[in-house]
């Protein structure tokens, strides 16, 4: 990815730039920034580009109100006549087929073949595709970032980096897991099969057992059944010990691991929970409908001291919390004298 400034436009460290990735032959993507800043001119700078950097420039939409904070990026679609007459003349530079099939039916070259075949010729560093927007106001900055994620997401699945990646986290002794809501506008959320989707992580835990750089997986699903965390490919088979959340989706996995750590987060929860026998229990896996154990405002004649905030209990040896029982004759998974005790989940 090559960054050029609507206002700068090209110079001389984007030329050394662009020479050098076109010399290792490795595919570029353009993004002209700064299109709201006082002077831009996206327009000249894509000229500059194409007499100065490479002449075979595609720009992927077109600016308006540029050097103004409405300045808004406008991507070409497959209804711009002029955007595809454009494209068709780029990309016959270096395949005449496509020519000869405009020249015999033009029907015969729908949009989506034509983006599929730019895809092509970006990938062999022979077109750039240009893009503009502004990382101030995030304009133009989401489809843009988008086009970059699906491209590394292929050039990984092609040079097998995923497969690499789970294989080493399956082949590791300690294993942490963690999933989050992901947050979605109204309209997403109300989409059909969208579900109650979660980012997930799965992780080694070298830093707390032994030291090392981590490797971490993120992936993504919608919902916390086993379903779903089977369908990563990880877990299943996964016989070492797991630091996980207290939902039903990890606790299937749990006799066949050689140890289970309750991440810390919810232990606090439980021994808080525990901590006010008088009080509902907080919602949590299994305890749906039950009330916050939040405290509550003190009550009494003004003047009556708040009850005092309770504080966990200094621990023994080790702070782990099995959930059930490990197999019997699993190793212990209590740290070592001046370790440390807990493992965040």
């Amino acid at each position: 990815m090559l960054v050029v400034s609507a206002v700068e436009g090209v110079q001389a460290q984007t030329r050394i730039l662009m020479r050098a990735l076109r010399r290792l032959n490795i595919a570029t993507i353009t993004f002209i920034n700064k299109i709201d800043r006082h002077g831009a001119n996206p327009e000249r700078v894509l000229e500059e580009m194409a007499g100065r950097l490479i002449p075979n420039v595609v720009a992927m939409g077109s600016v308006s109100n540029p050097g103004t904070k409405q300045a808004r990026f406008n991507p070409f679609g497959p209804d711009d006549a002029d955007f595809r007459t454009h494209l068709i003349d780029m990309l016959t530079i270096h395949d005449e087929r496509i020519v000869t099939a405009f020249v015999e039916d033009e029907a015969s070259l729908p949009f989506r073949m034509l983006r599929q075949k730019l895809r092509e010729q970006v990938n062999r560093s022979l077109v750039v595709p240009v893009f503009f927007g502004s990382a101030i106001t995030g304009q133009g900055i989401q489809g843009f970032v988008s086009r970059c994620l699906v491209r590394l997401d292929a050039a990984l699945t092609t040079a097998g980096f995923e497969d690499a990646l789970k294989g080493a986290l399956r082949a590791a002794d300690v294993l942490g897991t963690d999933e989050t809501p992901a947050p979605l506008t109204t309209a997403a959320a109300s989409a059909e099969g969208c579900g109650n989707p979660h980012v997930y992580t799965v992780r080694t835990l070298r830093g707390w057992t032994g030291g090392g750089p981590d490797l971490i997986w993120y992936g993504a699903a919608g919902n916390r059944t086993k379903a779903a965390i089977t369908g990563f490919g990880i877990l299943d088979g996964y016989r070492g010990v797991l630091v996980r959340d207290d939902y039903r989706g990890y606790l299937s996995y749990d006799a066949g691991l050689a140890g289970v750590q309750q991440c810390v987060a919810h232990l606090y929860r439980y021994l808080d929970d525990a901590s006010r026998p008088a009080r509902n229990p907080r919602p949590g896996p299994g305890r749906p409908g039950m009330r916050s154990a939040r405290p509550r405002p003190p009550s009494g004649p003004p003047g009556t001291p708040a009850r005092p905030a309770w504080t966990p209990p200094c621990w023994t040896s080790c702070a782990t919390a099995t959930t059930r029982p490990s197999p019997a004759g699993s190793p212990s998974t209590c740290p070592g004298p001046g370790t440390r005790a807990t493992t965040p989940g």
